[in-house]
């Protein structure tokens, strides 16, 4: 656990690489101990919230990826230099600043990652979900 950093973490998913179990496991136990900021706690919440949320809504509705897919794929495409010049220009130089700019930068690998996770969802297996009530959620 001594090689971890938030640092090196936050950029492998800003490249869009998926963590390995090694580095998920030490990021969980690094929030879980108390080692973690908490802008970097709240960074990694908001980013998760807006992943399971938005992801699950392109993947579920085909209205809701025409219309926010391209956003989700700008906002990917925008390099990460210039959404925290953006976010210090309009938010300030401060602790929320770099929260929510690690937050957006963070947010579009991770959308996309849910997003495809519900398409590869097997139809079957959904038809036979509804055909013995489980609840979508």
């Amino acid at each position: 656990m001594s090689d971890f950093s938030w640092a090196d973490t936050l950029a492998a998913l800003v490249r869009g690489e998926d963590l390995d179990e090694h580095a998920s496991g030490a990021a969980m136990r690094s929030i879980m101990s108390g080692e973690a900021t908490p802008g970097q706690i709240g960074a990694f919440l908001i980013a998760l919230t807006a992943a399971l949320v938005i992801g699950a809504l392109l993947g579920r509705s085909r209205l809701a990826e025409r219309l926010f897919g391209p956003w989700v794929t700008i906002g990917a495409s925008i390099p990460s230099l210039v959404v925290i010049v953006i976010i210090y220009l309009s938010v300030g130089v401060n602790d929320h600043a770099a929260m929510i700019g690690t937050a957006l930068i963070v947010a579009p690998p991770m959308i996309f990652a849910v997003w495809d996770g519900i398409r590869a969802i097997n139809p079957e297996l959904q038809e036979m979900a509804r055909a013995f009530a489980v609840p979508k959620f």
